[in-house]
């Protein structure tokens, strides 16, 4: 196991942001339920796109990763009137450059088959302010693939679907700052009352990362079973310790950290951090609150990959809070970093790739 890491950046185009929106306002369209995973909400259109605009990395990313191949990968792009009817990978399949298809999944008896010998790929995408990767327990198996891609799209991507005139026209940003303010306004010295700039078009819309693509054998070894209910604690960042800590919070002899996994209040109902502790290096656990350890680095200490400083620092830890109903594996972006290396599998997928299609 392990091997290629590739790192593939694609840009998000207004060409391909068309075809995308085509394609999430024709389901939306025919979606008959239209209800938030969370909630019993109603979902209107714009709500709608912003959510299923996570369905675009599976075009963009694998036309990245497979540009210089003779075959270009399927993407599910049917539409379903039955969700439990939506059970098919993501990659449906490969086509070459001669039109033969070659099918990961087939359609049969209100339901897909996945044919026999050949990958299970699914594609989950995060926000790049995400610290968690988490991916439905019903839809997780160790011999699946997934592709891990981290959204960095801009906060105002959909206004390039707007037309030049609403940017362009004076009449609209007039109609909204027309208003005699000294009528309303006696006094504004704090400055709360403000008037917007005129509105502008975002040419960069934004971009996908490929975090990287892993077997779920390999990730359930870094990661936790979440359920309705629990609140386990992860690793969130390295900060500045207090100039002053709780005497009756003082961990008196200290503990200390060695190399290996490690869980918050060494609870493995926690989701879990990677310690490392370099030859020379020395983790020490002086303070402990509800929250975050108060630890004496001395030496090459890394957390989950990042390298800590030197001295009193601070680990600090928060609650991921699972209040849907959906049970979920979740592990955190920064230990799927710290083990990108050892545990990628995209030369392994590429070789299946390469193997069906001979």
């Amino acid at each position: 196991m392990g091997g290629n890491i590739k790192k593939i950046k694609v840009d998000l185009t207004d060409d391909f942001l068309k075809k995308a929106i085509y394609w999430i306002i024709c389901k939306y369209d025919m979606d008959e339920f239209k209800r938030e995973q969370s909630s019993s909400k109603r979902a209107l259109l714009g709500g709608f796109i912003d959510r299923w605009m996570n369905k675009a990395p599976e075009f963009l990313i694998f036309d990245e990763l497979l540009k210089d191949k003779n075959y270009s990968a399927v993407n599910d792009t049917f539409f379903y009137t039955k969700g439990e009817s939506k059970n098919a990978p993501d990659i449906l399949g490969l086509i070459d450059s001669n039109g033969k298809q070659y099918p990961f999944a087939r359609f049969k008896d209100n339901k897909w088959e996945v044919v026999e010998g050949t990958p299970f790929i699914e594609m989950k995408t995060f926000r790049s302010d995400q610290s968690l990767v988490t991916i439905p327990y019903t839809q997780f198996d160790d011999d699946h693939y997934y592709a891990i891609v981290e959204s960095h799209l801009e906060e105002d991507y959909l206004l390039s679907l707007f037309d030049d005139e609403l940017f362009e026209n004076d009449e609209y940003y007039n109609s909204i700052t027309s208003l005699k303010e000294d009528e309303f306004i006696i006094s504004n010295d704090e400055g709360i009352i403000k008037k917007p700039d005129k509105l502008t078009k975002n040419d960069v819309l934004g971009y996908y990362n490929l975090f990287g693509i892993y077997r779920g054998i390999d990730l359930r070894k870094y990661s936790q079973i979440v359920e309705q209910g629990d609140n386990p604690m992860y690793f969130s960042e390295e900060t500045e310790p207090p100039s002053r800590f709780n005497s009756k919070k003082i961990v008196n002899p200290p503990i200390r950290l060695t190399t290996g996994i490690y869980y918050f209040n060494d609870d493995e109902n926690n989701i879990p951090v990677d310690i490392k502790v370099f030859e020379g290096g020395e983790l020490l656990i002086k303070h402990k609150i509800k929250s975050a350890l108060d630890v004496e680095v001395n030496g090459h200490v890394e957390v989950d990959g990042i390298k800590l400083s030197q001295g009193m620092r601070r680990l600090a830890f928060k609650n991921f809070e699972k209040n849907g109903s959906i049970k979920e594996i979740a592990m955190t972006k920064t230990i799927l970093e710290c083990y990108n290396e050892e545990i990628s599998a995209i030369d392994e997928l590429i070789l299946e790739f390469e193997s069906i299609v001979e």
